[in-house]
């Protein structure tokens, strides 16, 4: 029988099922992959046994492999499987005394999504998926007291140069973990997973590295781009159109409620949750003759504008999907570019343009003063804006 089928990675990832390591060890993942355990299930001299070893996070798949070794020898002597394990109770609870970071994972992480308090509902999803991935399978059984620079390289040293982004994340939620570790107790000391300390001699600087800006499609073809968008019956294609023709970024255009839009007197009305640059107050929104075209064009059969098939809302993808179907290169982010490179070229009131992206531009004294959010002036720009957008589709 072929044994050690299974990794330490597999073991955090795969989806609900019933999963075998050999020599015994079975590896049971229940409840959307919430519930992780392990089992040993054996046949011997025409008796069945069935017993449970424990969860993952008290048991890594190294230790469980030795402990099927040592019930397997057990069971050759004659001792059933259960009456060995009860034997073990009092090693078992021993070797438990200091937790790991697979121990304290859920606590911690509810704890810095409490604090945190991300804007983006989509961030704690990352540092999960981040951190099960490429942080607890390498070091998630090892005790929180015991991390140290070579378990934070383990991690990082080989994702550093081809997935720098991930690694980046990877490196701030250990940071943070470890920190929330030494404030409950469970190590002291210099946090290994620091950037400015002894990784920084190992590892080439994250500022050093040339930043990547999101593809934006010219000024010029911005007509025949949304000419193509306007002539499609996709959802997902009007969802472009609408953050084009508003320069508003894709969560605020892809969670637009029709609640949100006041249509006698032409404006659309984004909650201050959905403005990135945290102000607490909405972002009012001037819609031009054009825009208010594209609205009377969409279904009116739910809350959203964009409902999705599963979720409330279209996919975070979709928008950038739908880009790439019509042959152009760019990204959402990008059209804010665009915007912005005609809105300099066709000398547009600078401050008026840079409150039409929701910039948190200027000094905090600068701010203070502007006290209008130019609802007026910023009219007339995206008047002219969709006037450019739709310059083939009018004619």
């Amino acid at each position: 029988m072929a044994i050690h089928k299974l990794t330490a990675k597999q073991v955090m990832t795969l989806p609900d099922g019933n999963y075998t390591d050999g020599n015994g060890l079975h590896l049971v993942v229940q409840r959307n992959g919430t519930s992780r355990s392990w089992k040993y299930r054996r046949m011997k001299d025409g008796r069945k046994f069935n017993v449970g070893l424990g969860a993952i996070r008290h048991l890594s798949l190294e230790a469980a492999r030795r402990l099927v070794d040592r019930i397997n020898n057990a069971l050759a002597e004659g001792i059933p499987p259960k009456a060995y394990l009860q034997s073990l109770i009092p090693i078992q609870q021993k070797e438990e005394k200091k937790p790991t970071l697979n121990d304290v994972f859920e606590k911690a992480m509810r704890d810095i999504v409490k604090v945190r308090r991300w804007r983006k509902p989509y961030t704690e999803a990352i540092w999960r998926r981040v951190s099960r991935m490429y942080t607890l399978p390498l070091i998630g059984d090892i005790p929180l007291d015991k991390i140290a620079h070579k378990e934070v390289l383990r991690v990082l040293k080989p994702i550093w140069d081809t997935k720098h982004e991930t690694a980046l994340r990877a490196m701030y939620s250990l940071e943070t973990l470890l920190n929330w570790a030494e404030l409950h107790g469970y190590r002291t000391g210099e946090n290994p997973a620091k950037w400015n300390g002894k990784l920084a001699l190992v590892l080439s600087s994250p500022l050093r590295r040339e930043k990547k800006h999101f593809k934006a499609i010219s000024i010029e073809e911005i007509p025949m781009l949304c000419e193509k968008l306007w002539q499609s019956p996709k959802l997902g294609h009007k969802a472009v159109l609408l953050g084009i023709l508003t320069a508003t970024r894709l969560n605020e255009f892809r969670e637009a409620k029709w609640e949100e839009f006041d249509f006698e007197n032409r404006i659309w009305t984004i909650p201050s949750a959905r403005r990135k640059d945290g102000r607490p107050f909405p972002h009012r929104v001037p819609l031009a003759n054009e825009t208010l075209a594209l609205l009377e064009q969409l279904p009116h059969k739910t809350d959203c504008l964009f409902p999705g098939r599963k979720d409330t809302f279209i996919n975070r993808s979709t928008p950038n999907v739908a880009l790439r179907w019509t042959g152009y290169k760019g990204t959402m982010h990008g059209m804010r570019s665009t915007f912005r490179d005609w809105a300099a070229i066709t000398r547009q009131d600078w401050f008026a343009s840079e409150i039409a992206l929701s910039h948190n531009f200027g000094t905090q004294t600068t701010r203070s003063y502007l006290r209008t959010d130019m609802l007026d002036e910023r009219r007339k720009i995206m008047q002219e804006w969709a006037n450019h957008c739709f310059k083939l589709i009018n004619q």
